[in-house]
């Protein structure tokens, strides 16, 4: 029996401030894909491709959604990997700077506050507008498994954590690189809807011929008992308006309040590389 080919990898950031997403396409290994999800209407808008590896856990953007900080790396001379800012979907760099060891990106505090990790100079080739703040981004020097930078934005984004879990560092190779028992819970509410909380369970990270990041999802009460389960996903978040938006094998869908049954907005599996040409807006600041 053929095996299926694997689904691509999706991974998305909600702008804070408007009803837009932008999605993280990834697939095969060395290509990637930017879209805007208009979560008002469901569209979708395609964005550019890429080749190599943009660090999405790395990645915010502006709390309009109108600018987007990325780490990529070809891992190629002259730059192995870098930090830039672009207009989404788009990856032009309007600013960028080269990425110290296995760190780079950042986060928005505002739209001309940025806050950096761990980067080189700006690079001469580039000038950044007057009204741009660039500041270090404090991490931890602690080793743990979680982008640190995934972790500050999902906080700064309403999720608290619930249950660290406890880590297993390579102790079953054959099962995951790193194991959470119990899983690491994280929870998110919406201002529409006290009843019920969005939760995610990390339950490993780099299974043995398996997921990257294994992950299951479900609505709770306030109690942290089960109201509908989503099993597992790539990706969840709530919409402004209390919506739950979700990625499974690469098919976005959204569950509509009051609703318990995913309903499919789009599936990404099936597309292939072609060179797309960024407009001319895309190479202005925003």
């Amino acid at each position: 029996m053929t095996k299926p080919p694997p689904s691509a990898r999706i991974y998305a950031i909600v702008a804070r401030a408007a009803r837009r997403a932008l999605i993280f396409r990834r697939g095969p290994a060395k290509l990637a894909r930017l879209l805007l999800w208009d979560l008002a209407n469901d569209r979708i808008i395609p964005g550019q491709w890429f080749k190599g590896r943009i660090y999405e856990r790395r990645c915010d953007l502006t709390p309009e959604g109108d600018g987007l900080v990325y780490s990529a790396g070809s891992h190629r001379r002259p730059l192995y990997s870098w930090t830039a800012i672009s207009r989404p979907p788009y990856l032009t760099a309007l600013a960028l700077w080269p990425n110290i060891g296995a760190a780079g990106g950042g986060l928005f505090e505002a739209p001309y506050l940025l806050h950096l990790d761990r980067v080189g100079s700006l690079d001469v080739r580039f000038a950044a507008p007057d009204r741009l703040i660039i500041q270090p981004l404090s991490t931890s020097s602690e080793i743990t498994p979680l982008e640190q930078v995934e972790r500050m934005r999902l906080q700064r984004d309403s999720w608290t954590t619930v249950d660290d879990g406890a880590t297993w560092d390579g102790s079953d190779p054959a099962v995951a690189y790193w194991k959470f028992d119990p899983p690491l819970r994280m929870r998110k509410a919406h201002r529409r809807n006290a009843a019920w909380l969005l939760e995610t369970r990390l339950h490993a990270i780099r299974e043995h011929q398996g997921r990257v990041w294994a992950q299951t999802a479900a609505l709770v009460d306030r109690a942290g008992r089960p109201i509908t389960e989503f099993g597992s996903i790539d990706w969840t978040d709530l919409d402004h308006n209390g919506d739950v938006l979700l990625s499974k094998e690469a098919r976005l869908l959204r569950v509509r309040r009051g609703m318990h049954e995913p309903q499919l907005v789009a599936d990404l599996n099936d597309m292939a590389f072609e060179e797309i040409k960024a407009p001319e807006w895309a190479s202005k600041w925003y």
